[in-house]
């Protein structure tokens, strides 16, 4: 199959084919899946090549993917090529399902949406937030909670800049009300290939005068090294 130079728009608005049945919209814009009766003698799966993906909706999915490979594995033409597409504005812009086959080049999406800031607004103790894929900034907001914790992008491209901060709010702040950076995914596990997260200490200044740091932390995703470096940890 060659799916080759569409433009995709508004894409997984329904999860359904019809009144009470679910459909197959597993994704915002591509989805494949399936290994039964291919032949022998097939070179690939797929060939998902120059395709572009705007106002993306949920669908079944539940989060906007531009484009997800299902299918499993199979012995003769496991390869899929995903090249040179596009997408905006997506939680996912390109997964692989566990058991699904992987692409045969490493560029796969580019997104077009950049530099986007997420506020997380944690109401209790040791809440998790998933950071979006697109997202460069990301704000923990609290009264002082402890625990909380943000996970980086799943799915990273090469070079991916990313920074996390504590904003601690409290003017009697607790100095154990830290907020932890954690790597996600089957991708990229770790923070400088041995840590499994990071911990922003909160500032305990009660005064007008910012005298300690609410910390934040500044990472790049290595993809040679298939991990998160920390290049900076400050105010």
């Amino acid at each position: 199959m060659t799916v080759e130079n569409n433009t995709c728009n508004n894409n997984g608005y329904s999860n359904h084919n019809g009144i009470g049945n679910l459909g197959d919209n597993f994704a915002s814009g591509i989805t494949c899946d399936g290994n039964s009766n291919l032949p022998a003698n097939a070179k690939f799966q797929a060939r998902i090549i120059g395709n572009s993906f705007i106002n993306l909706h949920d669908g079944r999915a539940g989060e906007k993917i531009a484009i997800r490979l299902r299918n499993d594995n199979y012995a003769n033409g496991n390869v899929n090529y995903v090249q040179n597409n596009h997408s905006s504005g997506a939680d996912r812009h390109f997964k692989v399902d566990e058991g699904g086959s992987m692409p045969a080049v490493a560029t796969t999406v580019t997104r077009r949406t950049i530099n986007q800031t997420e506020i997380f607004s944690p109401t209790s103790n040791a809440e998790g937030f998933q950071m979006k894929d697109d997202t460069t900034f990301c704000v923990c907001v609290h009264d002082n909670l402890s625990g909380c914790y943000v996970k980086l992008p799943i799915a990273p491209h090469p070079g991916q800049v990313c920074r996390v901060k504590n904003l601690q709010t409290s003017t009697n702040p607790s100095s154990s009300a830290f907020v932890y950076v954690q790597p996600y995914g089957s991708v990229v596990t770790t923070i400088d290939k041995r840590f499994y997260q990071l911990k922003l200490v909160p500032s305990t200044s009660t005064g007008d005068m910012e005298e300690s740091a609410n910390q934040a932390a500044t990472l790049i995703y290595e993809a040679s090294e298939n991990t998160w470096i920390s290049v900076s940890d400050a105010y």
